[in-house]
């Protein structure tokens, strides 16, 4: 599984030399460049990165106070800070900054960083896809989240989403991210009840709260237990109700 990075930096040069390093290192994606400190907060969000590479002084809101926001809301993100003021390093690790990098960028170093970050997400010793099959369960579902198995109840499920190259989980406590496809998820449900109600969703049906009417003939799902919707599209409504006559 490739390693998302996200760099953060208001010099173009300096995100060229990250994007080109970062480059020559194997399972390592740049999954997008931020230019201030408010775009990086909302490119997070956009692109669920494992990785920050950070830099302190940007317009709006500076490093460190991005540093703070995201040490709060994303667990398990790993900051890296990349800057030319080596004053902010003490602040810089109060905020749990995995590694503070000084300019001129030292790309030896940033290659090494990338590199331990790797192997720190790789448990030793230990598959995790081996472990999940060990833990099949009839009534669970075992997924891959980053650094982690989680073991998630069916009947908690609300739906299921595509989203890029992840699938996220929305539960009734909160939500989860696998890399496994909806495909691969969809073969170990119960047909009874849950419901491919378009490409990129699969619905529970036991929480279905209401459906709206959308565009084209489709419906906006909406659910007891969560905020977010899904989708159900026309053609599967259509194959929902052939369903409910057998």
């Amino acid at each position: 599984m490739s390693l998302r990075v996200l760099i953060v930096d208001d010099n173009p040069g300096a995100r060229a030399l990250l994007r080109g390093c970062l480059r020559e290192l194997g399972e390592v994606e740049v999954v997008g460049e931020a230019t201030s400190g408010a775009e990086a907060l909302a490119r997070v969000g956009e692109t669920q990165p494992d990785v920050v590479l950070l830099d302190i002084d940007m317009p709006d809101v500076d490093g460190l106070t991005v540093a703070r926001q995201l040490a709060e809301q994303q667990a398990g993100i790993y900051l890296v800070f990349v800057t030319a003021y080596p004053e902010y390093a003490l602040q810089a690790f109060e905020v749990y900054a995995y590694d503070y990098i000084l300019k001129p960028i030292d790309e030896d170093r940033v290659k090494r960083t990338i590199r331990r970050i790797q192997e720190d997400l790789q448990p030793p010793g230990t598959d995790l896809s081996e472990l999940s099959a060990a833990f099949n369960r009839a009534n669970q579902l075992v997924v891959r989240d980053g650094r982690e198995l989680v073991f998630i109840d069916f009947e908690d499920v609300a739906f299921f989403e595509r989203e890029g190259r992840k699938t996220v989980i929305y539960t009734k406590d909160g939500r989860h991210e696998t890399t496994e496809s909806l495909g691969e998820i969809e073969e170990r449900l119960d047909p009874r009840t849950f419901f491919r109600s378009h490409k990129s969703y699969i619905v529970n049906l036991r929480w279905v709260e209401r459906l709206v009417p959308w565009t084209n003939g489709s419906y906006l799902i909406k659910f007891r237990c969560t905020n977010r919707d899904a989708i159900l599209s026309r053609h599967q409504a259509k194959v929902l109700i052939e369903r409910g006559k057998n």
